[in-house]
C-alpha cells in the first residue's frame, strides 16, 4: 500500500513538474516575441540597438534644450531662406491676413510643438520602464497587460509624431506667409523708395517690416541687410531713394517744389554715379532740381548732361 501510494505521488509529481516545464517554455517563447517586438519598436524610432536607442533619447533631451536659442536665431534664419514654388499658393492665400493674425498663429504652434517634445520625451521614458518591467515577469497575465499596454504607447507616439511633422510644416508656411506679406504689402512711399533704389544700386527691394522700425534691402537671392550692416555709400543712396520717395508721394497730394542736393556723389561709384544722373535727369523733368557742388569733376559731369550752371562767388 505505501508503494503505491508513493508511486501515485510520485506520478502526480511528475506530471506537475512537467506541466511546469511546459508553462517555463510557453513564457520563454511569450517573452522572446515580446523582446522582438521591442527591438521593432526601437528599429522604429531610427535606432539600431538598445544602445542606439538611449543615444537617440540622449539627443531628444539635447535638442528640447537648444529650442530655447530658435527664438534669437528666427531673424537671421528668415533673411537667409528662399521661397519653393510648391508653397506658392499657400503663401497667396495668406495675403489678406494681418501680421498680428499671423503672430497668433505662429505663438499658438509653437506652444503645441513645445508641448508635443514634451508628451514624446515622456513617452520615451516610459518605455524605456516598460522595458525594465518586461524582464521581471512572472506570471502569463502580467505579459499580456504589459503587451497591451506597450501597443497603446507605440499607436500614441506614431500619432503624435504625426502631429509634430503638421505642426512643424505649419510653422514653416506662417514663416514664408509673413515674408510674403511684407513683399507685397508696403506703404507706398517704401514702394516708391525701392524702385529708385533698385535702378540706382541693383538690389531687388526695399523692406519695412511691420513689426519694427528698421529698413532692409534684398537682393535677388532674398538675402536681406539692416542699415548697419551696409556700407556708407549704400548707406547714402538708400537715404537718397528714400528722400526721392518722400518727394514723390508728398507731390501726389501737392504741387512740385525745387529739390536741393549737395555733393551727392562722394561716396557713389562710377556705376551707381551714372545711374543717379540717369534717374536726375528723369527726375528734373517734372521739378526743378539743383545740385550744390565745389567739385570741378562733378560740374563738368553735370554740363555734359546739358545742366545749367550758375556760379556762386
Amino acid at each position: 500500500t505505501d508503494a503505491k501510494r508513493c508511486s501515485y505521488e510520485r506520478e502526480t509529481l511528475e506530471s506537475k513538474i512537467l506541466e511546469q516545464n511546459n508553462r517555463v517554455t510557453k513564457l520563454k517563447s511569450q517573452l522572446k516575441d515580446l523582446e522582438a517586438e521591442l527591438g521593432k519598436l526601437i528599429q522604429s524610432v531610427g535606432a539600431s540597438s538598445e544602445e542606439d536607442f538611449l543615444r537617440t533619447h540622449e539627443i531628444f533631451s539635447k535638442q528640447n534644450r537648444l529650442q530655447n536659442s530658435i527664438g534669437e536665431t528666427r531673424k537671421f534664419i528668415i533673411s537667409k531662406v528662399g521661397f519653393d514654388e510648391a508653397y506658392q499658393k499657400f503663401i497667396k492665400g495668406l495675403a489678406s491676413t494681418t501680421p498680428v493674425e499671423l503672430d497668433s498663429e505662429l505663438s499658438q504652434v509653437k506652444s503645441q510643438l513645445e508641448a508635443l517634445k514634451e508628451t514624446k520625451k515622456e513617452l520615451n521614458q516610459s518605455i524605456g520602464e516598460n522595458k525594465n518591467k518586461i524582464n521581471q515577469l512572472v506570471s502569463n497575465d502580467d505579459l499580456l497587460i504589459l503587451q497591451s499596454d506597450l501597443a497603446m504607447k507605440k499607436e500614441t507616439l506614431n500619432n503624435l509624431s504625426r502631429e509634430w511633422a503638421v505642426s512643424r510644416l505649419a510653422l514653416h508656411l506662417l514663416d514664408k506667409g509673413k515674408l510674403e506679406y511684407e513683399k507685397n504689402s508696403q506703404p507706398d512711399v517704401i514702394k516708391s523708395a525701392s524702385r529708385f533704389f533698385s535702378r540706382l544700386t541693383g538690389y531687388r527691394q526695399v523692406v519695412k517690416p511691420p513689426d519694427s522700425d528698421d529698413i532692409l534691402i534684398c537682393d535677388e537671392a532674398e538675402n536681406r541687410k539692416g542699415v548697419a550692416e551696409m556700407s556708407r555709400g549704400t548707406r547714402e543712396q538708400l537715404y537718397l531713394a528714400m528722400r526721392f520717395g518722400l518727394i514723390q508721394e508728398y507731390e501726389t497730394r501737392s504741387e512740385p517744389l525745387p529739390v536741393v542736393m549737395d555733393d551727392v556723389f562722394v561716396n557713389f561709384d562710377d556705376d551707381r554715379r551714372d545711374n543717379l544722373i540717369e534717374i536726375l535727369k528723369e527726375f528734373s523733368a517734372e521739378r526743378q532740381v539743383i545740385i550744390l557742388s565745389c567739385h570741378k569733376q562733378s560740374l563738368d559731369l553735370f554740363t555734359r548732361h546739358k545742366a545749367r550752371q550758375i556760379l556762386i562767388k
